[in-house]
């Protein structure tokens, strides 16, 4: 497999591929961590962890409940442990604040839902709505500027997650993988991968060699 590095960090700068395997160039992509916290209650961007994942790079249609195809395109993570690809229903992540899900409410954002700012790989922050009148652990997912909403963490993590962040956990995510109903056409859809304050570092790797070994993975994966 060829690798390529992408550093995407949490609220911090970002290394992204440059077309060169291997190599990344240094981008000012975030200039502090956006999870809701004040900038004073950030840490120092050297005490901050590093956290690697393995994932692929791909495009690749599937046929969805209803009969109908979406294309899947982004990033989907590899378990470390045996080679194969991470699922919603079935991730062992080491870190337990780390969690890979959909976006939920989307549907309801359609203009916010094409927005650049929410395709795949792109930072996104994670705000905690103690008021919400419908759910008081409602955690908001918004673009790396704070000011557009794309949707919320699914109701099912909402409770853990807003849990976490009540008790001071700094967390953060990034865009995984987005669906639209044509290859080119209007995304339907978004998974994000929620993270810790820190710097992730995702090692790219080229699926070409192995790409009948995992052909029949492709719709569970999107699951």
């Amino acid at each position: 497999m060829v690798g390529q590095d992408y550093y995407a960090r949490t609220g911090h700068d970002t290394v992204c591929p440059d077309g060169q395997a291997g190599t990344g160039r240094l981008m000012g992509f975030l200039d502090r961590f956006r999870a809701g916290a004040s900038p004073s209650a950030t840490a120092p961007t050297s005490a901050l962890p590093i956290l690697t994942f393995h994932a692929v790079r791909e495009t690749y249609p599937f046929t969805a409940d209803d009969g109908t195809t979406i294309w899947a395109s982004g990033y989907t993570l590899l378990d470390d442990a045996t080679g194969t690809y991470v699922k919603l229903h079935e991730q062992h992540l080491d870190n337990p604040h780390c969690l890979l899900c959909r976006v939920a409410g989307t549907s309801h954002r359609r203009d916010a839902l094409q927005d650049e700012r929410f395709a795949p790989g792109s930072p996104v922050t994670l705000r905690p709505e103690p008021t919400n009148p419908y759910d008081r652990n409602a955690v908001g997912v918004w673009d790396d500027s704070g000011t557009l909403q794309i949707g919320f963490v699914p109701a099912e993590h909402s409770e853990r997650i807003a849990a976490d962040m009540r008790s001071g956990s700094q967390l953060g995510g990034v865009m995984m993988r987005e669906f639209r109903r044509a290859e080119n056409g209007p995304r339907v859809g978004l998974h994000m991968l929620i993270v810790p304050a820190g710097s992730l570092r995702m090692e790219i790797e080229s699926d070409d060699e192995d790409e009948d070994e995992y052909e029949d993975e492709e719709e569970d994966r999107t699951r």
